[in-house]
């Protein structure tokens, strides 16, 4: 060796000396390895040893090995494939992936969920919508609409008759100048009104039975003559309002009387009753004359008065009949048996006031209730002796 400028000689002795350390330390570095990889500790020979000792201050650490399926040997490319229906998101590779467990559905990202192998797609279409519900009107409104439109006729307000027709007038198939050009002869219209049928639950419509008693003006002649009208108005709730959608209206022969029942107080006032009994509850109200002021109160608060009415049973005495400035009244005294839909009956008695005109043409358009004068009473049997006496006091 070379020291501080000087060469110190070695003798072939020493030489092979130090070959055989050299040897003995590359066989137990040898096996070293083979017991690591063979998982068994080797100790080295006492003559290794010594040999080591004298060449190394510091033994090299030996491995500790605690069973052959180390997770630290594997690297993370080398990590086994899993085969089973576990989560495709691997284990991290300091975990021994158990391939026989069931994976949570809970596992699976949401990006990665198996496809539904039923008939529904997986974003399920809409429903078929049901038909949209049709807004529905009370069907009173609707005989109010007709009869507001005819008294709006009347007082010759035109606009407000052309806007009771559908899209603000264009339904009745005429400008507000045409129509009201056609009503340019009429003097007063009289409107009976029949049964209807049901609201229709399909189109929200219903259509309403009219017959029409017209005075004309002749411009020619000067003169006025009657015209009569029958057929129906069918209306539609739109917007929260009845609005006519069609009319079909025709025009009967000249000389057409009015209905037979308002020709006759009695049969009038017998109608009358008959409509409650069979709930025609328009053709009662129309009954009378200017119902709405006569009653002092509309079509839907009349049918509501009858609301727990299940029938009513009259009598009826001699009517009186008497003439005024160019009208002809009928007081018919009256006997009415209630009977409620609770079954309890209660008793009235009274007298209607029934009108008709005597000036030529409105003489043609009959009789109508003009008023009423009913009291409540303790009940009494219709047709006895004392049903008698009540009506020929006149109650």
């Amino acid at each position: 060796m070379k020291l501080g400028g000087h060469v110190e000689g070695i003798t072939r002795r020493e030489f092979l000396k130090l070959a055989r350390g050299v040897v003995s330390l590359a066989v137990w570095a040898l096996a070293g390895c083979r017991a690591v990889l063979e998982g068994v500790v080797s100790t080295p020979s006492a003559t290794s040893a010594v040999a080591l000792s004298t060449r190394t201050s510091t033994p090299l650490p030996r491995p500790t090995v605690t069973h052959t399926a180390s997770p630290a040997l594997a690297l993370p490319t080398e990590q086994p494939t899993a085969t089973s229906t576990a989560s495709p998101t691997f284990a991290p590779p300091t975990q021994q992936p158990t391939l026989t467990h069931t994976a949570s559905p809970t596992l699976v990202p949401p990006t990665q969920r198996p496809t539904a192998t039923s008939t529904a797609s997986p974003s399920p279409e809409p429903p078929t919508p049901r038909p949209t519900a049709v807004a529905r009107g009370d069907p009173d409104g609707a005989v109010q609409v007709i009869l507001d439109y005819w008294a709006a006729i009347d007082a010759r307000d035109y606009p407000r008759a052309y806007r009771f027709w559908a899209n603000d007038g264009a339904a009745s198939g005429q400008s507000l100048e045409q129509f009201a050009d056609g009503f340019a002869d009429t003097v007063h219209v009289s409107v009976l009104m029949g049964a209807f049928g049901e609201l229709s639950s399909t189109t929200g419509r219903v259509t309403l039975p009219v017959t029409l008693l017209a005075v004309a003006h002749d411009p020619e002649t000067s003169e006025q003559y009657l015209q009569h009208y029958q057929g129906t108005y069918t209306l539609q709730f739109s917007a929260g309002a009845w609005r006519i959608a069609s009319a079909s209206i025709r025009a009967l022969p000249a000389g057409t009387p009015a209905p037979a029942y308002v020709q006759d107080p009695l049969v009038l006032l017998g109608t009358y009753f008959e409509s409650i009994n069979r709930r025609e509850y328009a053709r009662a109200y129309t009954c009378w004359r200017d119902p709405g002021q006569a009653l002092r109160q509309s079509y839907s608060r009349f049918r509501q008065g009858f609301a727990t009415t299940k029938r009513v049973d009259i009598q009826m005495g001699e009517p009186q009949l008497e003439g005024a400035a160019g009208s002809s009244y009928a007081e018919v005294p009256v006997l009415v048996v209630a009977t409620q839909t609770n079954g309890t009956t209660r008793a009235y008695c009274g007298s209607y006031v029934l009108r008709r005109a005597n000036v030529t043409p409105f003489d043609q358009f009959g009789w109508r209730i003009e008023r009423a004068d009913i009291a409540s009473i303790a009940l009494v049997k219709l047709n006895s002796p004392e049903a008698e006496r009540l009506l020929r006091r006149r109650c």
